[in-house]
C-alpha cells in the first residue's frame, strides 16, 4: 500500500482508485471509461474525499454518466450528491436502505468529517443483476444470490477484461465484518466470485491483487494525511 491515493489502470480504459490504508471509511472505486461516458464502481465517504476522486478521474476517463453502488454502507455511497444527475444502479435492497438514515454507533467507529454530501437513492434497481453494455464493453453487475457483506451487495465483472471489482465482499489486508449480513452467505458468494477466475481484482478496502496485475499505474498529485484511519 501507498500513503497516498492512487489511480492504478487495471486494463484498457479501466481503472482502481486505491485509498489506502484501506481502514474505516477508507475504501476503493473502480472507474470504466467509454465514449459515451465514464462509469464509476461506488463513491467514497467525504466531500474532500470524493472531490478528489473526481478531480482524478477527470485527469484518465471521460465524465461519469453512470455509478453502481455496491452496497448501502456509507463510505460507498455518501459521495454520490457530488456527481450530478448520473444513473445509479443497485440491488433492489440498497434502495430501501437509503430510504433510511444511516446513524453509526459511536461506541464501535470513529467520528469522521463528511463535509457537505449525501447518498443518493438508485434511479435503477435490480433484483438478480444487470448487464450494462456502453460502447460495446460489457460490464455485469451482479447480486450473489443471497445476503453476505450485507443483504444487497454487488460485484462488477469485466468479462473481457477479467476484472472484478468486489465492492465489500473481499477486503485485502483487514477484517471483514457481516453485521448487517450472513457468513454463510458470504462464503457462498466467494466462490461464485472465485469461480469467474478474474485476473485482477479490486477489493471495497486494501490493496488490488491478481495474477496478471498489470503494471501500468498513475499516481495521483495528492498530499499524504497521516492523522489515521478517522481521518475525514
Amino acid at each position: 500500500m501507498t500513503d497516498e491515493p492512487m489511480m492504478q489502470q487495471v486494463a484498457d480504459g479501466v481503472w482502481a482508485y486505491v485509498q489506502p490504508d484501506g481502514g474505516w471509511m477508507v475504501n476503493n472505486m473502480g472507474l470504466i471509461d467509454g465514449a459515451d461516458g465514464a462509469t464509476s464502481v461506488d463513491v467514497t465517504s467525504t466531500e474532500r474525499r470524493t472531490r478528489d476522486y473526481l478531480k482524478a478521474a477527470a485527469g484518465v476517463a471521460a465524465p461519469i454518466r453512470r455509478l453502481v453502488l455496491t452496497h448501502s454502507h456509507p463510505d460507498h455511497c455518501n459521495g454520490a450528491s457530488l456527481l450530478g444527475e448520473v444513473e445509479i444502479i443497485a440491488h433492489r435492497t440498497v434502495a430501501d436502505d437509503l430510504r433510511q438514515p444511516h446513524p453509526l454507533a459511536p461506541h464501535i467507529f470513529e467520528p469522521f468529517e463528511q463535509g457537505d454530501v449525501r447518498p443518493r437513492p438508485p434511479t435503477v434497481v435490480f433484483d438478480t443483476g444487470v448487464t450494462l453494455t456502453p460502447d460495446s464493453r460489457r460490464i455485469d453487475v451482479r447480486h450473489p444470490g443471497t445476503p453476505a457483506h450485507t443483504q444487497g451487495d454487488s460485484y462488477v465483472w469485466l468479462p473481457e477484461e477479467r476484472v472484478l471489482f468486489t465492492g465489500d465482499l473481499v477486503f485485502s489486508g483487514g477484517t471483514p465484518f457481516a453485521l448487517s449480513g450472513s457468513p454463510a452467505g458470504w462464503l457462498g458468494a466467494l466462490e461464485q466470485m472465485a469461480a469467474l477466475r478474474p485476473e485482477v481484482v479490486v477489493p471495497g478496502h486494501g490493496a488490488v491483487g491478481g495474477p496478471e496485475l498489470p503494471r501500468a499505474r498513475r499516481r495521483l498529485p495528492a498530499v499524504p494525511d497521516r492523522r489515521g484511519p478517522g481521518r475525514a
